[in-house]
């Protein structure tokens, strides 16, 4: 194989690995904020405010760093 295509191959296998981070960031952010707002509920008690709030941090923070892997991978593979 010329050494070129190995490069290529190489080069969209590690483009692969990175998307493979986006059901990661879209499942685990939002379960771990969620998780440490419930902890401060209980700790503070104030109901399920934090736990809700912490939610909504958590699918932001996940789609944030979704859109940036995004960018990244589409500027590397142009």
């Amino acid at each position: 194989m010329p050494e070129g295509k190995d490069n290529e191959l190489a080069r969209l296998a590690r483009l692969a690995g990175q998307a493979m981070f986006i059901p990661i960031f879209l499942a685990l952010y939002p379960l771990a904020f969620y998780w440490i707002g419930k902890q401060l509920d209980l700790w503070w008690g104030t109901g399920t405010w934090l736990a809700k709030i912490f939610l909504l941090l958590g699918l932001f923070s996940g789609a944030r760093q979704v859109v940036k892997l995004i960018k990244r991978i589409m500027s590397d593979l142009s």
